[in-house]
């Protein structure tokens, strides 16, 4: 009966590992495919969050290279319309100038985002002093300075400043002219006058009072030699009254010859 025993004993252990070996075995299997698997989902994870990275910022520097353009061609259109508009204005200046203008159009440059030099300002020199000696002149010149500092559409304050001394200088220039003109009407009138004089001098001793008035002489009149003022009177007047004295002889002289005749003292013209 033992022995019986342990024949089954031998078939049931040696059965036994057909059925319970199994199990272990495919768990073993299945542990072994999940550790595998893990590491490549996490690689893959990893590289497409890299590349969405890359991505967007790839996507910022285009954005930013499009947003620096926009504003440099913003840059570009306003300093190319800033240099049309100083070259004109200076431009305007030079025309107007003509030969007043001593030097210029110069200007200021300014370099743009496109590499190129704008012009941002610029001046132009002009002569704005008077003309020495010549107040007429002076007048025409500062007309055309007050023109040429206003020449353009759109005038600087420093523009404008140099208009205003040109008037200033134009009103001076009109204080000074009249001026010369009064002192050159007195000097063409005072030899006409000593003309006039000479003839009236030589015609009759009388003297005449527009003549003292421009050359000095007094007019003579009935004060005595024996006055004040007797000394003041000319030599003019003592010619006159020689020439009254002769003529009172002669009269006398003509009626002492005239008495022995008969002329009725009615038509004397002496009397």
């Amino acid at each position: 009966m033992r022995f019986v025993h342990i024949i089954k004993l031998i078939m049931i252990i040696s059965n036994a590992p057909s059925i319970s070996v199994s199990y272990p075995q495919k768990s073993t299997a299945v542990a072994s495919d999940d550790s595998s698997r893990l590491p490549e989902s996490s690689a893959s994870e990893e590289t497409e969050t890299t590349d969405a990275i890359g991505d967007a910022k790839k996507t910022a520097e285009i954005e930013a290279e499009k947003a620096q353009k926009v504003q440099d061609d913003s840059v570009v259109r306003q300093l190319q319309s800033r240099d049309r508009e100083v070259r004109a204005h200076e431009s305007a200046h030079a025309a107007a100038g003509g030969g007043l203008v001593t030097g210029g159009p110069s200007f200021t440059f300014q370099k743009g985002p496109d590499g190129r030099s704008y012009a941002v300002g610029g001046e132009v020199q002009i002569d704005t002093s008077s003309v020495k000696g010549d107040p007429q002149a002076t007048i025409v010149k500062a007309n055309q300075i007050r023109a040429a500092a206003l020449a353009p559409a759109e005038p600087s304050g420093q523009d404008v400043k140099v208009a205003a001394n040109a008037t200033q200088l134009a009103a001076q220039a009109r204080v000074d002219l009249a001026t010369l003109r009064r002192e050159e009407a007195n000097t063409e009138t005072v030899p006409v006058d000593d003309r006039v004089g000479v003839a009236d001098d030589t015609e009759t001793p009388a003297v005449s009072e527009g003549i003292g008035r421009d050359t000095g002489v007094r007019a003579v009149d009935a004060t005595p030699e024996n006055s004040p003022s007797g000394g003041a009177v000319s030599g003019s007047a003592q010619g006159i009254n020689q020439v009254n004295n002769q003529a009172e002889e002669a009269i006398s002289a003509f009626l002492a010859n005239a008495k022995p005749q008969s002329v009725s003292p009615g038509f004397s013209q002496f009397a």
